[in-house]
C-alpha cells in the first residue's frame, strides 16, 4: 500500500509507521551528508546505528578490493578485521559470494541471517575445503562475541551489476535478541543501505569505486542535487523533493556549486562536474 492510498482500513499506529518510512531516507540523508571525509561518514552511520539498538555494522562494496583489505566503514574490533584479512577468508566467504550474485538477480535479494547460512553448512554432507573454511570463519567470528548478524546485500549505485553487502549485529547477543530488533527496523535497514550507498559513492568515490574525491571547494549538497538531477532526469525542484531538501537551502548549494564549477546554468554544471570527473556514472 503506498502513502496515497486510503488509510481507513488501517489503523493509526499503522498509518503513522507508513509515513514514517517515507519520511525517513531524507533523515538519514541530512545526517550523513555533511560528513568532510570517509571516517566522519562512518562515526555518522555508527550513530544511527546505536541508536537503532545494534552493536555493530559494517558495510563493503564488493566491486572495489581494496574496501575488503581497509574496512574503513565497520565497526567491528580492529583485530577481527586483521584475522580476517590475514587468514585470506574474503577469498572463500559464503556471504560474500552470496551478495555478489544477488546483485546479479532481477529482483531484489532477500536479507539473510548468518545463522541460516551456518545451519546449511553444519548439514552440508560433503565437507569441502569451502565449506571448512567458512566454518573455521565462523569459529573466529564467534569467539570475538558475534553470534549472528544480519547481511543485506544491495545492487551498487554506481554500478548496477556489482553490489555493496551491509550488515548489522549485537555483540554477546543470541540471534532471537537480535531478529527483534531487526522485526522493529527491518524497512529502516534497508533505507540506511541505500543511503550509505548513494552518498557515500557521490561523496567518497575512493572507497566505493576507486575514484577521485571531491575537492573540499566543491559544494556536497549541490553535487548529490546534480547526481539525482542527472539518475532520474528531473528538474533541480523535484531533485530536492526526492531528496528531502527544502528548496531555498538547495538554490543556495546550487548557486555555490555553480559558482566554484565557473558555469551559469545548472546543465552547465552537469557537463562540467562529468567533464571533472565529480559525478560517478552509472553502469
Amino acid at each position: 500500500m503506498s502513502v496515497m492510498e486510503s488509510t481507513d482500513s488501517v489503523t493509526e499506529a499503522q498509518r503513522k509507521k507508513i509515513i514514517a518510512q517515507w519520511v525517513r531516507p531524507g533523515k538519514f540523508y541530512k545526517e550523513t551528508v555533511r560528513a568532510g571525509d570517509i571516517h566522519e561518514f562512518h562515526c555518522k552511520i555508527m550513530n544511527i546505528v546505536k541508536r537503532l539498538g545494534f552493536s555493530d555494522y559494517s558495510c563493503i562494496p564488493l566491486y572495489n578490493p581494496t574496501a575488503l583489505n581497509e574496512f574503513l566503514l565497520s565497526s567491528y574490533p580492529k583485530k577481527l578485521r586483521q584475522d580476517y584479512t590475514a587468514g585470506g577468508f574474503h577469498k572463500y566467504d559464503i556471504v560474500l559470494s552470496w551478495a555478489q550474485r544477488s546483485a546479479r538477480e532481477k529482483n531484489a535479494p532477500t536479507p539473510v541471517y548468518q545463522s541460516a547460512i551456518t545451519y546449511w553448512m553444519l548439514s552440508a554432507p560433503i565437507k569441502t575445503d569451502y565449506i571448512l573454511m567458512n566454518q573455521e570463519l565462523l569459529s573466529m567470528v564467534r569467539r570475538y562475541g558475534y553470534r549472528d548478524c544480519y547481511n543485506i546485500a544491495k545492487k551498487a549505485y554506481c554500478n548496477a551489476n556489482n553490489a555493496i553487502l551491509f550488515s548489522v549485529a549485537i555483540r554477546n547477543a543470541d540471534t532471537l535478541r537480535l531478529a527483534e530488533k531487526i522485526q522493529a527496523h527491518e524497512f529502516t535497514l534497508e533505507l540506511l543501505a541505500q543511503t550509505i550507498d548513494y552518498v557515500g559513492s557521490t561523496l567518497f568515490p575512493e572507497y566505493f569505486t576507486g575514484a577521485a574525491t571531491p575537492s573540499a571547494d566543491i559544494d556536497r549538497e549541490g553535487l548529490l542535487l546534480l547526481q539525482k538531477m542527472g539518475e532520474v532526469d528531473c528538474t533541480l525542484k523535484r531533485a530536492m523533493d526526492l531528496l528531502n531538501m527544502k528548496h531555498r537551502t538547495g538554490n543556495y548549494h546550487m548557486a555555490r556549486l555553480r559558482e566554484t564549477l565557473g558555469v551559469e546554468t545548472n546543465c552547465g554544471a552537469l557537463f562540467e562536474a562529468i567533464k571533472r570527473g565529480l559525478l560517478t556514472p552509472r553502469v
